[in-house]
Protein backbone atom coordinates (compact mmCIF):
# COMPACT_ATOMS: atom_id res chain seq x y z
CA UNK A 1 0.00 0.00 0.00
CA UNK A 2 1.09 3.36 -0.71
CA UNK A 3 0.74 6.12 1.67
CA UNK A 4 0.09 9.52 0.14
CA UNK A 5 1.81 11.24 2.58
CA UNK A 6 5.55 9.50 2.76
CA UNK A 7 8.10 11.01 5.11
CA UNK A 8 11.92 9.56 5.73
CA UNK A 9 12.11 7.56 8.78
CA UNK A 10 14.14 8.56 11.28
CA UNK A 11 16.79 6.59 12.44
CA UNK A 12 17.32 8.51 15.76
CA UNK A 13 13.46 7.77 16.56
CA UNK A 14 15.31 4.06 17.54
CA UNK A 15 17.18 5.07 20.20
CA UNK A 16 16.44 7.61 22.60
CA UNK A 17 20.09 7.37 24.42
CA UNK A 18 22.07 8.27 20.87
CA UNK A 19 19.34 10.53 20.30
CA UNK A 20 19.83 12.59 23.56
CA UNK A 21 23.46 12.27 22.99
CA UNK A 22 23.83 14.06 19.86
CA UNK A 23 21.43 16.80 20.90
CA UNK A 24 23.93 16.88 24.11
CA UNK A 25 26.71 17.09 21.40
CA UNK A 26 25.61 20.02 19.41
CA UNK A 27 24.54 21.80 22.85
CA UNK A 28 28.45 21.32 23.48
CA UNK A 29 29.20 23.01 20.71
CA UNK A 30 27.06 25.84 20.54
CA UNK A 31 28.76 26.67 23.87
CA UNK A 32 31.99 26.60 22.37
CA UNK A 33 30.73 29.23 19.44
CA UNK A 34 29.65 31.36 22.44
CA UNK A 35 33.39 31.33 23.30
CA UNK A 36 34.75 32.83 20.92
CA UNK A 37 33.29 36.27 21.54
CA UNK A 38 35.19 35.54 24.95
CA UNK A 39 38.23 34.58 23.16
CA UNK A 40 38.21 37.52 20.53
CA UNK A 41 37.94 39.67 23.60
CA UNK A 42 40.94 38.10 25.82
CA UNK A 43 43.66 38.59 22.88
CA UNK A 44 42.27 42.28 21.34
CA UNK A 45 41.60 43.52 24.92
CA UNK A 46 38.00 44.29 23.01
CA UNK A 47 34.90 44.47 25.28
CA UNK A 48 31.52 41.70 24.69
CA UNK A 49 30.14 43.83 22.38
CA UNK A 50 32.83 44.93 20.71
CA UNK A 51 33.52 41.13 19.88
CA UNK A 52 30.33 39.98 18.80
CA UNK A 53 29.63 43.17 16.18
CA UNK A 54 33.02 42.21 15.06
CA UNK A 55 33.64 38.31 15.20
CA UNK A 56 29.67 38.14 14.55
CA UNK A 57 30.09 39.56 10.67
CA UNK A 58 32.41 37.00 9.77
CA UNK A 59 30.65 34.29 7.94
CA UNK A 60 31.99 30.92 8.62
CA UNK A 61 33.48 28.84 11.96
CA UNK A 62 36.54 28.56 9.79
CA UNK A 63 36.73 31.86 9.01
CA UNK A 64 36.75 32.59 12.59
CA UNK A 65 38.76 30.50 13.61
CA UNK A 66 42.05 31.88 11.19
CA UNK A 67 41.06 35.11 12.68
CA UNK A 68 41.69 34.21 16.21
CA UNK A 69 44.86 32.15 15.94
CA UNK A 70 45.92 35.25 13.83
CA UNK A 71 44.94 37.85 16.19
CA UNK A 72 46.75 35.05 18.94
CA UNK A 73 49.82 34.69 16.84
CA UNK A 74 50.67 38.65 17.05
CA UNK A 75 49.54 39.18 20.22
CA UNK A 76 52.30 40.57 22.72
CA UNK A 77 50.15 40.45 26.03
CA UNK A 78 52.49 38.30 28.53
CA UNK A 79 49.34 37.39 30.56
CA UNK A 80 48.32 34.92 27.61
CA UNK A 81 50.23 32.01 27.05
CA UNK A 82 50.46 32.03 23.28
CA UNK A 83 51.17 28.02 23.48
CA UNK A 84 48.74 26.86 25.46
CA UNK A 85 45.90 29.09 24.22
CA UNK A 86 46.87 27.71 20.55
CA UNK A 87 46.19 24.02 21.84
CA UNK A 88 42.69 25.09 22.75
CA UNK A 89 41.94 26.49 19.87
CA UNK A 90 43.73 23.67 18.08
CA UNK A 91 40.88 21.80 20.30
CA UNK A 92 38.63 23.68 19.15
CA UNK A 93 39.13 22.50 15.53
CA UNK A 94 38.89 19.49 16.22
CA UNK A 95 35.52 20.13 18.38
CA UNK A 96 33.96 21.71 14.82
CA UNK A 97 35.29 18.37 12.71
CA UNK A 98 32.59 16.62 15.53
CA UNK A 99 30.61 18.32 15.44
CA UNK A 100 30.05 18.32 11.84
CA UNK A 101 29.87 14.56 11.66
CA UNK A 102 27.20 14.64 13.82
CA UNK A 103 25.19 18.21 12.39
CA UNK A 104 25.49 17.21 8.80
CA UNK A 105 24.70 13.57 8.67
CA UNK A 106 21.99 10.88 7.86
CA UNK A 107 21.79 8.40 10.77
CA UNK A 108 20.98 4.93 9.75
CA UNK A 109 21.26 1.44 11.11
CA UNK A 110 22.49 -0.99 9.17
CA UNK A 111 23.11 -5.28 9.59
CA UNK A 112 26.84 -6.36 9.17
CA UNK A 113 27.13 -9.39 9.71
CA UNK A 114 24.04 -10.19 11.85
CA UNK A 115 25.10 -7.09 13.90
CA UNK A 116 23.10 -3.81 13.78
CA UNK A 117 25.68 -1.29 13.95
CA UNK A 118 25.15 2.71 13.64
CA UNK A 119 26.11 5.31 10.84
CA UNK A 120 26.67 8.73 9.76
CA UNK A 121 26.47 9.48 6.20
CA UNK A 122 28.20 13.19 5.72
CA UNK A 123 27.61 14.79 2.65
CA UNK A 124 28.03 18.05 3.91
CA UNK A 125 25.66 19.83 1.35
CA UNK A 126 28.34 20.08 -1.25
CA UNK A 127 28.68 17.82 -4.23
CA UNK A 128 32.07 17.99 -4.46
CA UNK A 129 32.95 16.31 -1.60
CA UNK A 130 32.57 12.34 -1.26
CA UNK A 131 30.11 11.09 0.60
CA UNK A 132 31.76 9.86 4.25
CA UNK A 133 30.68 6.78 5.99
CA UNK A 134 31.59 6.81 10.03
CA UNK A 135 30.25 4.08 12.43
CA UNK A 136 29.29 4.81 15.73
CA UNK A 137 27.95 3.30 19.26
CA UNK A 138 26.74 5.32 22.19
CA UNK A 139 30.04 4.73 23.95
CA UNK A 140 31.90 6.48 21.31
CA UNK A 141 29.49 9.19 21.24
CA UNK A 142 29.70 9.91 24.63
CA UNK A 143 33.83 9.92 24.12
CA UNK A 144 33.31 13.00 21.59
CA UNK A 145 30.86 14.65 23.61
CA UNK A 146 33.71 14.58 26.68
CA UNK A 147 35.95 16.31 23.89
CA UNK A 148 33.70 18.85 23.83
CA UNK A 149 33.36 19.56 27.20
CA UNK A 150 36.74 19.51 27.76
CA UNK A 151 37.01 22.10 25.15
CA UNK A 152 34.25 24.10 27.14
CA UNK A 153 36.64 24.18 30.68
CA UNK A 154 39.82 25.02 28.49
CA UNK A 155 38.21 27.78 26.96
CA UNK A 156 37.51 29.15 30.41
CA UNK A 157 41.18 30.24 29.86
CA UNK A 158 40.13 33.00 27.76
CA UNK A 159 37.51 34.08 30.78
CA UNK A 160 34.19 32.96 31.69
CA UNK A 161 31.15 33.00 29.21
CA UNK A 162 28.41 35.08 30.10
CA UNK A 163 24.89 33.54 28.43
CA UNK A 164 22.33 36.07 27.81
CA UNK A 165 18.92 36.48 29.79
CA UNK A 166 15.71 35.77 28.78
CA UNK A 167 15.20 39.25 26.93
CA UNK A 168 18.31 38.60 25.03
CA UNK A 169 20.29 41.74 26.87
CA UNK A 170 22.80 40.48 29.82
CA UNK A 171 23.22 37.73 32.33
Amino acid sequence: MNDPNPIMHVALDNNRDIAAEVGILLSCYAIIELHMFVVFSKITGSNRDESEVILGNVSGFFSKMNILKKLLSNNTDPSIDKGYAMRILESVDKCNRIRNKYAHSVYSQISIKGETKWRTSSWLGDARRNNKFEYFDLDSIRKECEILRQSIRDLNYFGNLELPGPDGAGP
